[in-house]
């Protein structure tokens, strides 16, 4: 009995090799996606960093550096000047293994205005202030 336990979960979790799992699971990197919600929406990369308030340089790093990881705010902020909708918002948190959580102020905030289809970053910037929370897109 245990054996044959053991013999199927380790056939099951084994996908042949650690590198075919990954090759077979890999989602878009952030940058892909990025890239991909940028060319949907009709905007150049420049327009996309720049209504973010993203630098130049930061934006150089998040595409030329494998290694580099835009904080949270940084990738909320590329959703709101891309106008994503909550779903693609998700999806592209996920790319860098963030979320929008209902545990925390910030993200109910930012959820609320993304639901309404309110993208001024000016306005979610002054409501994050009067909850004493730190505002998004401020340069890196």
């Amino acid at each position: 009995g245990n054996q044959k336990a053991a013999d199927y979960i380790n056939n099951t979790l084994q996908e042949k090799s650690v590198d075919e799992y990954v090759k077979k699971n890999l989602d878009y990197s952030f940058i892909d996606k990025l890239q991909d919600f940028c060319e949907e929406k009709g905007m150049t990369e420049v327009e996309c960093y720049k209504s973010a308030n993203v630098s130049r340089g930061t934006y150089h790093k998040i595409k030329n550096q494998p290694g580099y990881r835009p904080g949270k705010n940084t990738v909320l902020c590329f959703a709101i000047s891309l106008k994503l909708n909550l779903d693609e918002t998700n999806t592209l948190l996920n790319t860098m293994g963030y979320s929008l959580s209902h545990s925390d102020k910030s993200d109910l905030i930012v959820e609320f205005y993304i639901k309404a289809g309110k993208y001024d970053i000016n306005d979610i910037n002054i409501m994050l202030f009067d909850y004493n929370l730190p505002t998004l897109c401020s340069f890196e």
